[in-house]
């Protein structure tokens, strides 16, 4: 996958994840602020398969093709989501 220049969406780097804790912290930090910024991120070096990443974009591409009633029936109502700090 190529990664433009100026791309608004950041790129998070799992390489090294698993090297110590400080390289931990930087990364949770780091997808933090981009959920908490821009609601995307893009994750490199996660050991996923292409075949798997490109399944579930099969899957994505899935959804989005079904009709507005049928994705309404998936929406969740966002009163009784927790969440967990």
């Amino acid at each position: 996958m190529e990664i433009l220049q100026n791309d608004p969406i950041p790129t998070v780097d799992l390489q090294g994840l698993s090297s110590n804790e400080n390289g931990l912290e930087k990364i949770a930090k780091e997808i933090h602020s981009a959920f908490t910024t821009i609601g995307f991120v893009r994750i490199i070096n996660h050991n996923v398969s292409e075949t798997r990443v490109q399944e579930a974009w099969g899957k994505i591409d899935e959804f989005l093709n079904l009709s507005e009633n049928i994705k309404e029936s998936y929406r969740r109502n966002v009163s009784t989501i927790s969440l967990y700090n």
